[in-house]
């Protein structure tokens, strides 16, 4: 029912502002969407893109140094039993490892004394020559090398960390 002083508007009308309006909608949704895709901040999960280089390299050697530890425990207990498939992960997980050789070289141009730099540099080339041992041992095979190399590559691991360390033993 029609009162006095409204005004019917054709079906063309109506679907006309209904189309603009329409438009004018998802043109602000995709501006908006543009907009935040375009952050990476928005778009990142907790914990996940944002690290400079040096924090990124240091949370790398970290899981790898956690990981290898379980892969060397896991060798320990089961070695004999392994599959060709978990031998295939291992010796996948042993060509990684040996490649944080360069994590380890960037994260010692951080340390500002020079003979620490040396020390560092020599820990982590010693590191990548027991892993690739192990690697190659593990393509010959036989997974002993990491049974042996284990104890020693985390040593490696642990006093190159230290070197890291820029608090003075006085404190």
């Amino acid at each position: 029912m029609m009162r006095r002083g409204d005004a019917q508007l054709p079906y063309n009308s109506v679907s006309n502002v209904l189309s603009q309006c329409a438009k004018g909608l998802m043109t602000s949704f995709l501006s908006a969407n543009i907009i935040l895709s375009s952050s990476s901040l928005v778009n990142a999960n907790v914990g996940e893109g944002g690290l400079p280089e040096g924090a990124l390299a240091f949370s790398k050697v970290q899981k790898f140094q956690a990981d290898w530890k379980t892969v060397a425990n896991s060798v320990k207990e089961r070695g004999d039993k392994m599959d060709t498939k978990e031998i295939l992960n291992i010796k996948a997980f042993l060509k990684q490892l040996a490649n944080e050789y360069y994590d380890l070289d960037l994260l010692t141009q951080s340390i500002s004394d020079p003979v620490k730099v040396n020390q560092a540099k020599s820990l982590a080339k010693e590191f990548r020559v027991k892993i690739r041992e192990c690697d190659d041992s593990a393509t010959a095979g036989s997974l002993q090398k990491i049974n042996e190399n284990y104890p020693v590559t985390n040593k490696l691991l642990n006093d190159f960390l230290v070197l890291l360390q820029d608090v003075p033993d006085e404190l």
